[in-house]
C-alpha cells in the first residue's frame, strides 16, 4: 500500500494512482476504503469504464446495490463491449436474488469474451437458481477446465450433480472443495451420507 500513497503524493491529478489504490484497497476487502479513491479516480476521468464498474463492486460489498447498479450501467453505457461490465453487474445482480436478470447480462458477457471464467462461474449459479441444471453443469466444468481445485467451483458442481442424480460425481466434487479448502454444506453431506 505504501508505494500507491507515493504515487498519490507524487502525481495527485493522475487517474490510474488513486484506481490502482483502490483496486489494492478492494484486493484486501476493505470496501470502504475503495470507495473515495475511485471516487477521485472517476472525477480525474470519468470516461473509463473499469472506474465505475471497480467502485460499483465495492458498493455492492457493502450491499448498496442501487447504487453499485448505476455504477456498473454506467461504465456499460461508456462502453458496451467492455465484458467486465456485464460480468460485474450480473455478479451483483446474484447478490440481490435477481437471477434471471444476472442470467442476461452474463450471457451477454460471455458473447462478447467467452474466456471470461467469472462470467461462467457467476452464469452456473444464476443457472443453479433458475434450475437449468444442465447448463450450470457446463459452465462449471468450463470453469474447473480454468481454476482446477477451485473450493467454490467444485461445491457448486457439487450442488448442480446432487439434482441431476449424479450422486458419485456429487459427492467427489465436494470432498475434493473441502480438501481444497471449501467451506463445509451440511446439506451436501447430509446427501453424500444418506442416499
Amino acid at each position: 500500500m505504501a508505494e500507491y500513497e507515493i504515487e498519490v503524493r507524487l502525481f495527485p491529478r493522475e487517474s490510474e494512482n488513486y484506481y490502482r489504490r483502490g483496486n489494492a484497497r478492494l484486493e484486501l476487502n476493505d470496501w470502504q476504503g475503495a470507495i473515495p479513491d475511485l471516487d477521485t479516480a472517476i472525477a480525474l476521468n470519468p470516461n473509463y469504464p473499469r472506474y465505475w464498474t471497480e467502485r460499483g463492486i465495492a458498493k455492492s460489498s457493502l450491499k448498496q446495490f442501487q447504487e453499485a447498479a448505476k455504477d456498473m450501467d454506467k461504465a456499460i453505457a461508456l462502453d458496451s463491449s467492455f465484458a467486465d461490465g456485464y460480468t460485474n453487474r450480473g455478479g451483483s445482480k446474484l447478490l440481490t436474488k435477481d437471477y434471471a436478470g444476472a442470467l442476461q447480462d452474463l450471457n451477454k458477457s460471455i458473447t462478447l469474451d467467452s474466456s471470461n471464467v467469472q462470467a461462467h462461474y457467476n452464469r452456473a449459479q444464476a443457472e443453479y437458481w433458475l434450475k437449468d441444471y444442465k447448463d450450470a453443469l457446463n459452465d462449471c466444468n468450463f470453469v474447473l477446465i480454468s481454476r482446477s481445485g477451485n473450493p467454490e467451483a467444485l461445491a457448486l458442481r457439487s450442488s448442480v450433480q446432487m439434482p441431476l442424480g449424479n450422486k458419485k460425481e456429487a459427492c467427489s466434487d465436494y470432498r475434493l472443495s473441502v480438501l481444497f479448502g471449501g467451506k463445509h454444506i451440511p446439506a451436501i453431506e447430509n446427501y453424500c451420507r444418506l442416499k
